[in-house]
């Protein structure tokens, strides 16, 4: 149903096609099939948001996301997604 998390957690691999926000990291991300998720917001591992990352990720970066699943009406996204790796 719409609003409701997945209760597991997941990792997602994908390179970040477009940053919608850099105070917050909303951005978008592709998987190796095509498919395009939206992430509303990426922190680090000490949970610091997008605009206090060290090394934040930029356009064109493949991440290692990890993160439980958000179902935003119809559209899957992941929210707060801790950014594990920079590949």
């Amino acid at each position: 149903s719409s609003g409701a998390y997945s209760s597991s957690y997941y990792y997602v691999m994908g390179t970040i096609t477009e940053i919608e926000n850099y105070t917050y990291g909303n951005c978008y991300i592709e998987d190796e099939n095509g498919n395009i998720i939206y992430v509303y917001g990426l922190v680090d591992e000490q949970g610091n948001r997008y605009s206090y990352m060290v090394d934040a990720p930029q356009e064109g970066d493949t991440v290692i996301l990890y993160s439980r699943v958000y179902l935003y009406g119809s559209t899957i996204e992941l929210k707060s997604a801790v950014v594990m790796e920079i590949l």
